[in-house]
């Protein structure tokens, strides 16, 4: 049995996750068009490579989920994939993933979206097993604050340390598109680039 870690955003999705949840709330009205402007130019700055730590605009961005209950959040997410995500995976990098899980390899989702997010596609796919950005909650209730450190560069690889043998990662496969996963990467045997 091997360990299989794979990305999500521009790996498992084609695109970014969070974008288009964004974009969703914004057709909902919930969420104000000036934040998703500013969230979207970001994102261009981002893969122009001309952000590099999306700490702060995420902060920005979860800021809006203050006062949201997690239940409400579920059902949101919920419709969201059933309507739009479940169109926007990677068929490719599915397949593999699919082929991992026959093999009976411990398959996991390391990403830097939103936990609720990121678990609720990982229970799609058949895989309890994530490490994602956590959002702070209070009573079932959204702060809007991210809760520790977000699952990027090499905070992400610090991470898989922590969470995984050294063995495992000897013989690790990981699957991710960005060169902030460089560092995730460079720790396991199989690296795959998408």
């Amino acid at each position: 049995m091997s360990l299989a870690i794979f990305d999500l955003d521009g790996t498992l999705i084609k695109g970014q996750s969070q974008g288009y949840f964004a974009r969703y709330l914004l057709g909902k009205g919930k969420i104000r068009p000036f934040k998703i402007l500013v969230i979207l130019l970001w994102f261009l700055g981002f893969k122009l490579r001309l952000v590099r730590n999306p700490e702060v605009m995420m902060k920005y961005g979860f800021s809006s989920l203050a006062g949201q209950k997690e239940t409400e959040a579920v059902k949101m997410i919920a419709a969201f994939y059933d309507k739009i995500l479940v169109n926007k995976f990677n068929p490719e990098i599915l397949e593999k993933l699919k082929k991992h899980q026959s093999s009976g390899d411990r398959v996991v989702i390391m990403s830097n979206a939103a936990e609720p997010l990121v678990s609720f596609i990982g229970k799609k796919l058949g895989i309890d097993e994530v490490i994602a950005t956590r959002l702070e909650t209070k009573d079932g209730v959204y702060t809007g604050r991210i809760e520790g450190e977000i699952v990027y560069g090499e905070g992400k690889a610090a991470m898989a340390r922590e969470a995984f043998s050294e063995e495992e990662l000897k013989t690790a496969y990981a699957y991710a598109d960005h060169y902030s996963d460089e560092y995730l990467l460079d720790l396991v045997g199989n690296p795959v680039k998408v």
